[in-house]
């Protein structure tokens, strides 16, 4: 599957389970919870923010993380405001004009 096929995939699902470090990032962009299947806390401002639960191999764990597993409702922008590109030139034209 391409990259845009998957982000639509992504972008079409209630909840994510994964044990990608790019999808738990992909997924919180697109205000997609986050279920992870292995213990490794990648982007740990997800989980502060109550957008990822961890449940690791366990059975029990992951299907209480489909059932109950809700986020808030505040979904901050930990990973910039899709300007960066903006900023840079901004910067540069500072430095050099």
């Amino acid at each position: 599957m391409g990259y845009k096929d998957f982000v639509s995939l992504l972008a079409g699902a209630d909840k994510v389970l994964t044990d990608s470090g790019g999808v738990r990032r992909e997924a919180y962009i697109l205000g997609k919870p986050v279920i992870v299947l292995i213990e490794i806390t990648w982007f740990p401002a997800i989980a502060r923010y109550g957008w990822k639960r961890i449940a690791g191999a366990n059975r029990e764990a992951i299907i209480d993380a489909l059932r109950n597993f809700s986020p808030p409702a505040e979904h901050p922008s930990i990973f910039g405001d899709g300007r960066a590109h903006e900023h840079i030139v901004d910067a540069l034209l500072a430095r050099f004009s």
